[in-house]
């Protein structure tokens, strides 16, 4: 699986050439609160609309399409389990790529889901604005590369 994603990452950085990618944001957090939240989600297995197990009560149907809701499976126990076997398999030769070719900001990812996307949503900010204050901060760890270092492609909200 690490080749694939290499490979992904490749065809990225080809696909926004000339443009560059600013930053990528490594999203971290303990292995148990990643397994908790993929155990406590839920989806509307008719439109797919995404739950978090205690935004609803259990046996209660989609607010968008009236569909039942229900666990993937791919969120079951042994699905996750192999899950996070092949990331923790592609993630460091991944990492180490992205490091040659961007800087990579990582993000403190335990808290609520508004908390996480904030911290997200500085580094996006100070990404824009220029600012090499984008790899220090409260949830927040990284590395920057020079300026001329050749390079991924612009990952920046269009706007």
């Amino acid at each position: 699986p690490w080749r694939e994603r290499l490979r992904q990452a490749e065809k990225l950085e080809e696909l926004v050439k000339p443009a560059r990618i600013d930053v990528a944001i490594v999203l971290e957090a303990p292995l148990g609160v990643v397994i908790e939240r993929l155990l406590r989600r839920r989806v509307c297995m008719s439109c797919g609309k995404d739950y978090r197990y205690g935004s609803y009560c259990p046996g209660s149907v989609c607010e968008r399409c009236g569909g039942e809701i229900g666990m993937r499976e791919q969120d079951t126990p042994r699905a996750i389990e192999q899950r996070l076997k092949a990331a923790e398999e592609s993630m460091p030769p991944l990492l180490k790529w992205l490091e040659g070719h961007t800087r990579v900001v990582r993000v403190d990812a335990t808290g609520s889901p508004e908390v996480v996307m904030a911290r997200v949503h500085d580094v996006v900010d100070n990404c824009a604005r220029g600012s090499s204050k984008v790899a220090h901060g409260p949830g927040l760890t990284g590395s920057r590369l020079p300026p001329d270092q050749p390079g991924l492609a612009g990952l920046k909200s269009a706007g």
